[in-house]
């Protein structure tokens, strides 16, 4: 038996928990049925046209993206519109949408420890601790580098490291 949409949430939360995101922040099962099977996910940073698309081609039940597709509430189910249309195209495919955001920025082994990995930092910690969470849990993330480098240099190794 195949896990749900909702299992797979549940584990990836145990991971990033979602008591990690911004209150502005809207992580979580974005669109579908929590119940449904999933067999293959894709991994998108952002929920786009290109994301569905590739999702449906390959055949996958599942999407996780780093941004959410909806951070405010629809005002409406304009199709014409791009939100509600990407919404209607999922929904349509069968294919639930997951966003793990600001908590998988802040969660220890998230986003922001990897870019201070890829900078070489060491003595990193939070920039912002969390007041809750694991160990090391925060937003953004401060460290030293190896050796004195410009500003220009710096950008330069991030924008390689991000491709």
């Amino acid at each position: 038996m195949r896990p749900t949409a909702a299992a797979v949430l549940a584990e990836l939360e145990s991971w990033a928990p979602a008591g990690l995101a911004e209150s502005w922040d809207n992580v979580g099962l974005q669109v579908g049925d929590p119940g449904r099977e999933v067999g293959k996910v894709l991994v998108a940073l952002d929920p786009a046209a290109g994301a569905l698309e590739a999702a449906d081609r390959r055949g996958a039940d599942l999407v996780v993206t780093h941004h959410p597709l909806l951070f405010e509430p629809l005002a409406s189910v304009d199709l014409s519109r791009p939100v509600p249309s990407l919404v209607a195209g999922f929904l349509r495919a069968g294919i639930c949408l997951v966003a793990l955001h600001t908590n998988l920025d802040a969660v220890p082994g998230g986003v922001s420890d990897q870019l201070a990995c890829a900078l070489g930092l060491t003595e990193v910690r939070p920039l912002v601790p969390a007041a809750s969470g694991p160990p090391g849990s925060g937003l953004g993330r401060i460290g030293r580098l190896p050796e004195a480098e410009t500003l220009g240099d710096v950008l330069g190794r991030l924008a390689g490291a991000l491709d």
